[in-house]
């Protein structure tokens, strides 16, 4: 985590002016910040993967099967699966 908190102010305070276009705006009207850390870009190929996996979903037609199961001449109920 210190490296990454290390990183992201590396990065913010020489960065800054040239990608600030890419960040995006802070709701308390502070400088944009770029954040870096370990486990953020994992987690974001996680959830683009997902992303990706969702969107590429293709419907499949799908049966299924009703049965009913009758008891011999005799009485009881009917079963249904």
């Amino acid at each position: 985590l210190k490296v990454g908190v290390a990183l992201s102010r590396l990065i913010t305070t020489h960065l800054r002016d040239s990608v600030a276009d890419l960040c995006p705006q802070r709701e308390d009207g502070k400088s944009p910040m770029i954040s870096y850390g370990p486990c953020q870009t994992p987690t974001l190929a996680f959830c683009v993967g997902r992303w990706d996996a969702i969107q590429r979903f293709n419907k499949e037609v799908s049966f299924t099967i009703d049965a009913e199961i009758l008891p011999n001449a005799g009485g009881g109920q009917a079963i249904r699966l």
